[in-house]
């Protein structure tokens, strides 16, 4: 009942509203003003001709699996094309950066019926992968009903979403029954799916830890390590609102061991620098990196928000702190640092990684910490002993590479929707 409650008030009720939503995020610079029609369904490039594999991601941490998965597919398939989904802008200037061969980038268009109708009739796609489990019903109904294979990969369900759905399965019975099949990355998350409805659920780890190593430019690196010199230094990474005062508290703590420490903030969305320079720049000397500043001999706090840099910065400090877990966010992604060698710490607040998180603290490859007092303790140990820096960081590569089987699994999986792909080309 809801269900078609929905699909009727989007088919052409909501367009005026939607339509006014993405003009106030266009105001608030939230929105790509040259390519905000693609959130109608209008597409701002020409399709390539031949077979399409579709890409749907919602943040960054999936798009990053993504490229990895479409280099993999263009290797075996130069014919293949790949277009790619997402639904941020921070999203998107990512993986423009990292794009493979053959491979394109648009928004995802809201989930109006007629926009997403417009959106497949130009594309028509040959299969249809979305990551993780961001489900909107007008996108999945009208897939499937164009005869679209839909496969969901990493699916999983945080605990807040489960408990919801649980409450509304006749909302979302009818669209995880559009999936052939859901590839989930534990068996807690593959029974939940299955007591929702889901008919096809198979386990496989996460497709996270099939991302490449994240990149970086050599003399951007040497040119920091030339400032730096041999100053203390930690890394506090994807930061959210509240999150960088705490970093800022344990930075003074810290600072009471070495005078000469430098702390690094790389906030989750690098346009909140305004706001985070106007909270902490009373107390703290701060360099901000979007100016083009560079850390002076004074510098205590460098700021560095920008985009696509986060493999700079891990490779630049060894101790990092992984943020969205000091405040109730959920935390992030664990296996970027660890593929780059990094002494990993986290807050208590990881529900949205908690499958993650149970695994590397089984292999003893990442510290728990439960607050302010208790992270600068931790980094002043990690910074005093480096045998428990090199301890810690060579647990978590080892869990990180260990899993480096997940691509393999992934393609396995896809392997007959590839091959009626190359029948149909």
């Amino acid at each position: 009942m809801l269900l078609s409650v929905y699909r009727f008030l989007t088919s052409y009720l909501i367009e005026p509203l939607l339509k006014l939503h993405v003009y106030l995020r266009l105001r608030k610079g939230k929105e790509d003003s040259v390519r905000y029609l693609e959130r109608y369904g209008i597409s701002t490039i020409k399709r390539p001709s031949g077979p399409l594999i579709w890409f749907h991601a919602a943040s960054i941490g999936e798009s990053l699996s993504i490229l990895s998965l479409a280099e993999h597919l263009n290797e075996r398939d130069p014919t293949l094309n790949f277009l790619i989904t997402t639904s941020t802008v921070s999203s998107a200037k990512l993986v423009a950066q990292r794009l493979p061969k053959k491979s394109f980038h648009q928004f995802a268009p809201r989930d109006a019926k007629r926009w997403i109708q417009r959106f497949l009739t130009y594309w028509r796609p040959s299969l249809a992968i979305w990551i993780e489990s961001e489900l909107w019903p007008n996108l999945a109904l009208e897939t499937f009903a164009q005869k679209i294979p839909l496969i969901l990969l990493n699916a999983r369900l945080s605990d807040r979403s489960y408990q919801r759905w649980q409450w509304l399965k006749g909302f979302i019975k009818p669209l995880l029954n559009c999936f052939s099949v859901c590839v989930s990355p534990s068996s807690e998350q593959a029974s939940r799916l299955k007591l929702l409805g889901a008919p096809n659920v198979i386990t496989i780890g996460n497709l996270k830890f099939a991302a490449k190593p994240l990149s970086y430019q050599r003399s951007d690196l040497k040119a920091l390590q030339t400032k730096i010199k041999q100053r203390p230094i930690w890394l506090a990474a994807s930061t959210h609102p509240s999150e960088e005062i705490l970093i800022a508290e344990a930075h003074s703590l810290i600072r009471k061991t070495y005078p000469e420490l430098l702390t690094i903030i790389l906030p989750r969305h690098p346009e909140r620098g305004d706001e985070i320079v106007e909270t902490l720049n009373k107390k703290f000397k701060i360099a901000r990196r979007s100016i083009g500043e560079l850390p002076s001999n004074v510098t205590e706090i460098y700021l560095c928000d920008t985009l696509g840099e986060t493999g700079l910065f891990y490779r630049l400090a060894d101790i990092v702190f992984v943020g969205g877990s000091l405040v109730p966010i959920g935390g992030h992604n664990l296996i970027e640092p660890a593929l780059l060698h990094s002494a990993i710490l986290h807050g208590p607040y990881t529900h949205k990684s908690r499958e993650l998180v149970t695994l590397f603290q089984a292999h003893q490859a990442s510290i728990e910490i439960q607050d302010v007092s208790q992270l600068a303790e931790q980094i002043t140990e990690l910074l005093k002993h480096a045998h428990l820096r090199q301890k810690l960081s060579e647990a978590a590569f080892e869990v990180a590479s260990a899993q480096n089987k997940t691509l393999e699994q992934v393609i396995t999986v896809l392997s007959p929707y590839l091959k009626a792909i190359g029948k149909q080309s």
